[in-house]
């Protein structure tokens, strides 16, 4: 298989619903485009994090103690659920003040990483998709995992960065709308208690 079908089917999967795409629509939706950037960077690097932990042979770790699994079930369920009640505490409303949120570029990326890096199923997807992408399984895997990774990375962002600036001209040309984001604002709220108990499942 080539570098270019594993880029195409990248790019395919980043379109997929999930929690990390629909994490950037909903908030560059509410708060712009660069918080949407600043969450994206957040999910890029925690990627980076799996593919190290692949090419380093965590993968093997987990095939000796399952349970690895099950941590990372209750820390990344646990933290879908701690961002709903979060989101369910803030303001429904649209943020005019884009400039204060971009001050929070740190929170934005944290929140970002977290929520990558505490999905176990990320990496489990990784562990199914990247080996039967290698071309050479026999030498060099660890540098063919991180280009197969980089490529993933890149292909993530571009799709999510389109997400997001899509998001926030909706989120201007809706911003008069109150009874829309009051809704929208519950509908955040009901979709991370869902995506909490999709990671919890096995």
């Amino acid at each position: 298989m080539s570098l270019w079908s594993f880029a195409l089917l990248s790019l395919a999967l980043a379109i997929s619903p999930g929690p990390d795409n629909l994490y950037v629509l909903a908030q560059s939706m509410k708060h712009g485009f660069k918080t949407g950037l600043w969450i994206i960077l957040g999910l890029i690097t925690g990627c980076l994090i799996h593919t190290t932990l692949l090419a380093l042979g965590f993968s093997a770790l987990i095939d000796a103690w399952p349970a690895i699994l099950l941590v990372f079930r209750i820390f990344g369920g646990g933290y879908l659920l701690y961002l709903a009640y979060r989101i369910a505490l803030s303001s429904p409303y649209l943020v005019l003040d884009q400039a204060a949120e971009f001050n929070q570029s740190r929170a934005w990326f944290q929140k970002g990483f977290i929520l990558n890096v505490s999905n176990p199923k990320v990496f489990l997807f990784f562990v199914a998709l990247f080996p039967g992408f290698l071309w050479d399984k026999q030498d060099h895997t660890v540098f063919q995992f991180y280009v197969l990774g980089l490529i993933f990375m890149l292909s993530t962002a571009i799709v999510f960065s389109f997400v997001a600036f899509l998001a926030a001209r909706l989120g201007r040309i809706l911003m008069s709308k109150t009874k829309f984001w009051v809704v929208f604002h519950w509908l955040q709220v009901l979709l991370f208690v869902g995506l909490a108990v999709y990671i919890f499942l096995p």
